[in-house]
């Protein structure tokens, strides 16, 4: 993948076509800058940047006087090059890692499904976070799990005795002060209650994906499947496998998943609309669905946002107008059950992050 120094010289020149060394060093400077202080509330305002949505808020502040400290001499800081600061910024926590580059992803991936999608942005940004969605979805499910190595603790110390020339000759008895020990002891400890964890974890999200998928099942009430439309099955599904998820980023299969559960359902066609699925969706279910999930913005959490105004018109009709000016995308717009049902998991995966902090 790109380097953020190599990628950020080829976004310049839209906005900067004869930049100089100096001005593209100290933007790159900047963009770093903004990223060690980057915190997940202020993602959301962030990415709406990257796709061109310039708000007065305290994020695109931050942003417009990053960019005005580059330069000696104030120069015009029109929104494209505002929007290609925060693609840099974007870019650099993804290349990074971590909790906040997993949440940056799938913020990305859901901005994608709404009224953000048809915007122009930077591709080389999307494509960085698909890359690293996928590299980290198998990473934590098969990285090897290490014990802390007692032995070889205890003899670093003894070496570390032996080359200290501070500590006076005395006999060397072989023993191991009781501090050291105990203090190795409690990591030894810490290690083999983190690999139990880590080890339940992926054998309880492996075992219970699998018994679902082979039930063909609905979770909550084990209704079969082939009895539930699909209209309704989209959210379940979702939600379903939200829930059996143990580790954030979901597994790579997912959407395979989906897929497959949602073949069993009963109806035929591939696409519906979010108004449909919405629609179908009665009080307890959706209640459920909005104890898992939350809006954080609604063109990046759309459907969230959907729900949560069907509940506050009785979960009945009257929702739609209201969604389709905050999301920018009609409610009644034709999309495949599996987008649908792909985007609302999407959406439960980062209310988790957003909640589990």
């Amino acid at each position: 993948m790109l380097a953020l120094d190599q990628a950020f010289e080829n976004w310049l020149p839209v906005v900067i076509p004869a930049f100089t060394v100096e001005q593209r060093d100290t933007r790159i400077a900047a963009i770093r800058k903004v990223a060690d202080e980057l915190t997940k509330p202020a993602l959301a305002p962030l990415i709406l940047l990257f796709y061109g949505n310039v708000q007065n808020n305290s994020v695109v502040d931050s942003v417009r006087q990053a960019l005005n400290d580059c330069d000696d001499v104030p120069i015009v800081k029109n929104d494209a090059e505002l929007s290609i600061f925060a693609a840099g910024v974007l870019f650099e926590i993804l290349e990074r890692g971590g909790k906040l580059a997993i949440a940056t992803c799938l913020m990305l991936n859901a901005s994608e499904f709404g009224g953000l999608r048809g915007a122009n942005r930077i591709q080389d940004v999307i494509s960085q976070g698909d890359h690293f969605l996928k590299s980290e979805g198998i990473r934590i499910r098969e990285q090897s799990i290490e014990i802390f190595d007692l032995q070889r603790a205890f003899a670093v110390h003894a070496e570390k005795e032996e080359e200290d020339e501070t500590v006076e000759d005395e006999p060397d008895d072989g023993t191991i002060p009781i501090e050291v020990i105990v203090d190795e002891l409690g990591k030894f400890g810490t290690s083999v209650a983190q690999a139990i964890t880590m080890t339940e974890r992926r054998r309880k999200e492996e075992s219970n994906i699998l018994f679902w998928l082979i039930s063909g099942r609905r979770r909550s009430d084990a209704q079969p499947l082939s009895k539930l439309k699909r209209k309704q099955a989209v959210l379940h599904l979702a939600s379903d496998l939200a829930e059996q998820t143990e580790q954030i980023p979901g597994p790579v299969c997912a959407t395979s998943l989906l897929r497959t559960l949602l073949e069993q359902c009963d109806g035929t066609g591939d696409e519906t609309t979010v108004e449909a699925c919405v629609g179908a969706i009665g009080t307890t279910d959706g209640s459920h669905f909005l104890s898992l999930t939350r809006t954080l913005d609604p063109q990046i959490t759309p459907l969230s946002y959907a729900l949560e105004k069907a509940r506050e018109n009785g979960w009945k009709k009257g929702w739609q107008t209201a969604f389709e000016t905050q999301t920018l995308m009609s409610p009644s717009a034709s999309r495949t059950f599996l987008e649908i049902s792909e985007q609302f998991y999407i959406e439960l995966l980062i209310s988790r992050l957003f909640t589990e902090g």
